[in-house]
């Protein structure tokens, strides 16, 4: 999870600055967690240096499972929305689409790749 950009979502939400100080101080403390597992994906406006941004949440810290509701909000009102699918499930960063047709199956898995690379 990219630091400036959930930082950026939730400063548009939270006014006080001793809570986003705290919210540095805890994102901090997830750096680079699971970085060698992490491809780097540039999306669009980012610059070369993108890349290199604060990645990463604080494995066991239950403010990690608040943070990706947030950062994911954007994609459960895609899902819902434009996708119109009516049984979804997410927990953290975990989907479920659930639908009687596997070719619907199929062009919504892509539909959500394809979303979320050009809004994250």
């Amino acid at each position: 999870m990219d630091h400036a950009l959930l930082r950026a979502t939730l400063s548009r939400h939270l006014a006080d600055r001793r809570v986003l100080e705290l919210i540095d101080r805890i994102l901090a403390g997830g750096v680079d967690v699971l970085a060698e597992e992490y491809t780097p994906v540039y999306f669009p406006g980012d610059d070369l240096f993108a890349v290199l941004r604060p990645r990463g949440l604080p494995i066991g810290n239950l403010t990690s499972q608040f943070f990706a509701n947030v950062y994911l909000h954007p994609l459960d009102l895609f899902i819902k929305h434009d996708l119109r699918c009516d049984a979804y499930v997410r927990y953290c960063d975990d989907l479920l689409l659930f639908a009687d047709d596997k070719a619907m199956l199929h062009a919504w898995k892509d539909a959500v790749r394809d979303a979320w690379r050009h809004c994250a």
